[in-house]
C-alpha cells in the first residue's frame, strides 16, 4: 500500500497495491516505510458511528523503518497518531 507522498513502486508495475486496503485484512505484518501516517491506510471509518475500526488482523506485528523518531521534536503531533510498533529501526530507506 502506497500512500502516494513519494514514488516507491511503479504505478504500472502488475502487484502494485496502491490505495487497496484489502492488502491488509489477511496480514501478518506491516511494513511501514517513512510512513507518516500509518491510520488513514490501515482503519475505516464506520459512517453511522463516525468510529474508526482497524483492518489489521489483532495479531499483526508491524516494523518501522525510517526518520520518524528524529522528527518528533515536541509532545504533541498534528499529523498523526503515535502508533505501536513491534518494531523500530532508525535508517535512511533510500539506501535500500
Amino acid at each position: 500500500y502506497d500512500v502516494d507522498s513519494r514514488l516507491n513502486f511503479p504505478t504500472r508495475h502488475p502487484l502494485n497495491m496502491s490505495m487497496v486496503k484489502d492488502v491488509f485484512r489477511d496480514a501478518d505484518l506491516v511494513l511501514c516505510l517513512d510512513t507518516r501516517d500509518w491510520e488513514r491506510p490501515t482503519t475505516e471509518l464506520a459512517s453511522t458511528t463516525r468510529e474508526l475500526t482497524s483492518i489489521v488482523p489483532p495479531g499483526a506485528k508491524w516494523i518501522d523503518i525510517g526518520f520518524g523518531d528524529l522528527e518528533l521534536s515536541s509532545w504533541a503531533l498534528d499529523y498523526q497518531r503515535l502508533h505501536h510498533a513491534d518494531l523500530r529501526i532508525l535508517a535512511d530507506t533510500s539506501l535500500a
